[in-house]
């Protein structure tokens, strides 16, 4: 209904230009509008059946609950306008029984929230505990806790939930001074649920996470990058679907740990099965991973696992582009790093673009943690552009290694952020029509339809090059 079509800067009310918000574009669809002044929480609680709640702009410094009385219900910004819900570090409050509320709580079923500026949380941005919500076109910022959280507050997974077209940035300040944990949107326990056109940049924690007793989730078109931790972490999930993302670490100190040679950025995209106290989560499965680029980070691909027969199984990882792992010296930097510990039953690691033209090991399994059953792991037709050294798997038919030919394979900095298309093919590049056959692909990061023989990597030769997020960096007067 409701579709980001432009991006405005919205006045923080403290005299200085916030981060990009999005507008609005359409017909006045308001059946209560809020006031500048007037309680956001006063109106929605009042709201029932399919009443739209409009908020003027203004910065309103409340805490908002949606509960199950207001299942049906749309609360969004004025259609042109953003209003900004601001914590200013002391809402919501903070107590010993709940030591992580949100600024918005949505702990109803069918609701909407549709283009808010959530900022400066006393903790957490927004947080999701019902099944069949959306929440789109939100700048979610400068929280001390998690951005965006969706999570069941019950044993019971939560399901349908559409999380779309927002900036999740500079999240997690708890951790500023150096402390780890924590994500900028996540989901746990959830199910049949999509991430999809976000853009999570410089939080202090993991950027886009798939989490433990997620099932189902699809993560696809996002941007994330810049993050404490890996910038898309999927953690004992079961069919998550990971596609069409673009992915990168610049020189951004917040994502960068290690010392000496292996001073490098945190993880580009990475799979783990951990190992938790209570309730252990099964051993992942049944990951398809197609079409993403992965860009200038510590290690672009990884998967590890803390559990018996975690890992990769019954899984898909193709056609994508992994461009330069890079670490201060290359001494610490592995493009593609598997854990001897984890699982690889079978599974496909197919048609992937594996770029490694600075300092680092093009692809590594680490034999030092255990030597993995790579007897159903199957791999086939990848391009290096140097060839993997011994560990790696020997018997590959149609591998290639030569130089993959981009268009600008540019290392991503701080300021000069870079585009999906600078790592899309040339017309001669050794990859066209160089693919395996896959029923998985069919299209490719730009959307274009694969026909005939596909080509390696997440570009398909001749289709379009535009990405319908934004690339410029975000100004902000808490971060980068």
């Amino acid at each position: 209904m409701l579709l980001l079509a432009n991006v405005v800067l919205a006045d923080d009310g403290q005299g200085s230009n916030s981060a990009l918000a999005p507008m609005i574009a359409n017909a006045n669809p308001c059946t209560v509008v809020v006031n500048a002044g007037q309680s956001i929480q006063t109106a929605a609680a009042k709201a029932t059946g399919n009443a739209v709640v409009c908020v003027r702009a203004g910065v309103y410094s409340e805490q908002v609950k949606l509960k199950a009385k207001n299942a049906g219900i749309t609360l969004m910004s004025y259609p042109g306008e953003t209003a900004i819900i601001d914590g200013r570090y002391v809402v919501p409050a903070v107590t010993a029984k709940n030591g992580t509320p949100p600024l918005i709580l949505v702990d109803g079923e069918n609701i909407t929230v549709d283009g808010f500026e959530v900022r400066n949380s006393a903790a957490r941005g927004v947080t999701v505990s019902k099944s069949n919500v959306i929440v789109r076109n939100m700048v979610v910022r400068d929280n001390r806790g998690i951005g965006i959280l969706i999570s069941s507050a019950t044993s019971i997974n939560i399901r349908n939930v559409l999380i779309e077209n927002n900036i999740v940035h500079n999240n997690n300040l708890k951790n500023i001074n150096g402390a780890v944990g924590g994500n900028a949107l996540v989901f746990i326990q959830a199910e049949n649920s999509t991430a999809r056109g976000n853009r999570v940049s410089h939080n202090y924690g993991e950027g886009l996470v798939a989490g433990r007793f997620t099932r189902n989730i699809v993560l696809e078109d996002n941007t994330t990058y810049d993050n404490r931790g890996a910038n898309l972490y999927v953690v004992n999930s079961i069919n998550p679907v990971i596609r069409r993302n673009f992915i990168f670490c610049t020189n951004d100190p917040i994502s960068w740990r290690g010392s000496g040679g292996t001073y490098q950025p945190g993880p580009g995209l990475q799979l783990r099965d951990e190992s938790f106290k209570k309730a252990q989560p099964p051993a992942s499965s049944g990951q398809v991973i197609v079409n993403n680029i992965v860009v200038g980070c510590g290690t672009n691909f990884g998967v590890s696992s803390q559990i018996a027969g975690g890992g990769l199984n019954n899984a898909i990882v193709a056609n994508n582009s992994f461009i330069n792992a890079r670490s201060v010296s290359g001494d610490g930097a592995n493009n593609i790093e598997f854990d001897g510990r984890a699982a690889f039953k079978n599974t496909r690691f197919s048609n992937n673009l594996i770029v490694q033209t600075v300092p680092g090991t093009i692809a590594r399994v680490q034999y030092a943690t255990g030597t993995p059953d790579l007897s159903s792991f199957t791999v086939s037709n990848n391009l290096y552009t140097k060839a993997p050294a011994n560990g790696w798997v020997s018997s590959e038919p149609g591998r290639i290694v030569a130089d993959a030919r981009l268009v600008n394979p540019t290392m991503p900095s701080m300021s000069a952020l870079p585009t999906p298309a600078g790592y899309a093919l040339q017309s001669n590049s050794p990859a066209v029509d160089s693919g395996a056959t896959l029923s998985q692909v069919t299209d490719d990061f730009f959307k274009t339809v694969r026909n005939g023989a596909l080509d390696i990597g997440a570009d398909e030769l001749g289709g379009s090059t535009t990405f319908g997020v934004l690339t410029e960096p975000l100004s902000v007067e808490n971060g980068g």
